[in-house]
């Protein structure tokens, strides 16, 4: 396993078994602002993909727009 995917394993596992106040210093630490009001599931959730986003990267700019496109509701 790569150096990366060990931190990356650890810092999922931490999310995991963190309580929704220590993930809400999380959220500051990682400097996101006002963190948004949610169930420690959710709050876990969205910690855990912020952070394989840094690692990996996040969606490629045409799955993007793809995703913006198919939001987009006429009326």
């Amino acid at each position: 396993m790569r150096g990366t995917d060990v931190d990356i394993g650890l810092q999922l596992a931490t999310i995991a078994n963190s309580s929704l106040p220590d993930l809400l210093e999380q959220w500051h630490a990682l400097g996101l602002g006002e963190p948004p009001r949610l169930t420690l599931s959710l709050m876990q959730r969205l910690l855990a993909q912020l952070v394989q986003e840094q690692v990996y990267g996040g969606l490629p700019a045409s799955a993007m727009r793809r995703l913006a496109a198919a939001a987009c509701v006429d009326e």
